[in-house]
């Protein structure tokens, strides 16, 4: 045998292994996978998306989680999920691994719903599409700064205000788990922005809140509230004051 043929036969013996052991290794990371995504139960797992405000043009990131009880929480690999579809299928585009979903830049407004497939149940996110010029104050806003007519600024700083797509909304001073100082419900005129939020629960409700007003949200993103005062985080009998707050996301 000349020895050009004896190298390929030995060429062709080691790409053999090596692919074996290739696809040995494939199929034990897929065995681990499938171990990994049986564990979770679709009841306690839920889709997720950011940012919270979509607008066309937006590129969405798309992860899960599995949450039992309040106090804990696990990620979900987008691995474990298959059959992904869209209410609107031709409004966005999906990344090769479902990790990212790109709105088109000529998506209408209106309500998208994602929905995925895991361990043979389906587990749904909606979001809404707004129009790109719209004035829209949903998502999560941390207080930057606040100055306040005629008294001193609140002590401590309102570190999640949070507007929900459905109308609702809550304010919490220092968060911890699910706990919420105020919430209730909004109402928005994105056309004078007249804003008005109303009371119906929470852990520290302060006396004196004004929360009618002005909203606008500023050429650098920030939301802007005139005319409102949340309470004072420490002093929840403090007096009221006509406030300007400045918040991020």
């Amino acid at each position: 045998m000349k020895s050009g043929a004896v190298f390929s036969l030995l060429l062709l013996a080691t790409t053999g292994c090596a692919g074996g052991q290739a696809a040995e290794k494939v199929t034990r990371r897929s065995a681990e996978l499938i171990q990994t995504c049986a564990a979770f139960d679709p009841d306690y797992v839920s889709l997720h998306t950011a940012p919270s405000l979509v607008r066309p043009g937006t590129e969405l990131t798309v992860s899960a989680v599995f949450q039992e009880n309040p106090w804990s929480a696990d990620r979900v690999p987008i691995a474990c999920f298959d059959d992904w579809t869209l209410s609107e299928p031709g409004v966005a585009q999906w990344s090769a691994d479902h990790s990212r979903l790109v709105v088109t830049q000529t998506a209408k407004p209106g309500a998208l719903s994602i929905t995925a497939r895991l361990n043979g149940a389906q587990v749904t996110r909606s979001v809404v599409i707004v129009a790109t010029d719209a004035v829209v104050l949903t998502g999560l806003w941390r207080q930057e700064a606040v100055s306040c007519e005629g008294g001193a600024s609140p002590s401590e700083p309102l570190r999640e205000l949070l507007f929900r797509a459905d109308g609702s909304w809550s304010g919490t001073f220092v968060p911890f788990e699910v706990r919420r100082d105020m919430e209730g419900q909004s109402a928005f005129d994105d056309t004078t922005g007249a804003l008005s939020l109303t009371i119906e629960g929470g852990n520290g409700l302060a006396a004196n809140m004004d929360l009618s007003g002005e909203a606008k949200i500023q050429a650098d993103g920030k939301l802007v509230l005139d005319g409102f005062w949340f309470g004072d985080g420490t002093d929840a009998s403090a007096p009221g004051h006509s406030c300007r707050y400045v918040f991020q996301s």
